[in-house]
């Protein structure tokens, strides 16, 4: 009962303050891993994670064949010992070498309400890339698995990893992840476990949340975090409130230690993503590569929106 409270709270939330669609409406046109990162304190400083390096091989499959990528939507496969639902979007005459997106989306809402707000159909073909919107398997509570050891979502995120660059062509070297409050957390969570699959992450109201702690990346990338103010991007009550302008803060002052390039975005406003989202995709994340330096680092940000800073 608890679960479904919840689940409908964050669905009315994301509906109204978003205006995302409703869950039934059809959205338009070595093994990789890093399971031991954080284990040695000095994996940020990994002689092969710098300028140049190479990304993590491609995985094995975990189970099964890769979906049917021949055209885009939402495919069905096995991952992990699961049955799991993604939608994969592209443009209609697919070049190579294209970016990849993910995207997860927050608790009790769906793939398909995110890939509607983000209008990530436009999105792809606008900028000739991939995007990833996988739905949850519905096991946890908290819709994505960061506070155990996350396999089986790990496993989905390597097994289409695999399937992307293998089936379209996907340039291994540009995959980023994004994702809304609880798909925020992953995402944080993610990077920690793949760092060496990922050119940069963007989560949205994610962060260090209870459940979650820190764990060395074993590859130094650059983030844009964003959030909203501090005691407004909140959500929950009592013990279990949440503030994820806090959480955002701690897991960039964790990264920042660390030695990651790391953009602050604060909207000041509630539990809800920023405005500039669409912006923070296009401009932030489309445009960083593994093992090259971020078209940010000598400090201009004068494309991106006001309420993004350095954190120092």
């Amino acid at each position: 009962m608890a679960r479904t409270l919840l689940r409908l709270s964050l669905s009315v939330v994301l509906l109204a303050a978003l205006g995302c669609p409703s869950a039934d409406v059809v959205t338009d046109d070595d093994d990789g891993g890093d399971d031991d990162a954080g284990d040695d304190d000095d994996a940020g400083d990994d002689d092969d994670a710098g300028p140049g390096a190479d990304p993590a091989p491609l995985a094995e499959l975990s189970d099964g064949e890769c979906p049917d990528l021949g055209t885009p939507g939402t495919k069905t496969f096995r991952s992990g010992g699961l049955e799991r639902e993604v939608i994969v979007l592209f443009p209609t005459d697919p070049p190579s070498e294209m970016p990849v997106l993910f995207v997860w989306h927050g608790l009790g809402d769906t793939a398909a309400n995110m890939a509607g707000w983000l209008r990530l159909q436009s999105f792809v073909n606008d900028n000739d890339a991939i995007a990833v919107v996988p739905s949850s398997t519905g096991n946890f509570v908290i819709e994505w698995d960061y506070a155990n050891d996350g396999a089986e979502d790990l496993a989905l995120f390597d097994d289409l990893r695999t399937c992307l660059v293998n089936e379209l062509e996907a340039d291994v070297r540009r995959f980023s992840s994004t994702g809304f409050s609880a798909g925020g957390v992953w995402t944080s969570a993610l990077s920690m476990h793949r760092s060496t699959s990922l050119a940069t992450i963007v989560p949205m109201s994610g962060g260090l949340v209870t459940g979650l702690g820190y764990r060395t990346p074993e590859y130094t990338f650059p983030a844009l975090i964003a959030s909203g103010g501090l005691g407004n991007d909140t959500w929950g009550a009592g013990a279990f409130m949440q503030d994820f302008a806090r959480s955002s803060d701690a897991f960039s002052e964790e990264l920042r230690d660390d030695g990651h390039l790391v953009l602050r975005c604060n909207h000041g406003g509630g539990h809800q993503p920023s405005q500039h989202a669409v912006t923070f995709l296009e401009d932030w994340a489309l445009t960083h590569e593994f093992g090259a330096p971020s078209p940010y680092a000598d400090g201009d940000i004068s494309d991106l929106p006001d309420e993004c800073g350095w954190e120092e």
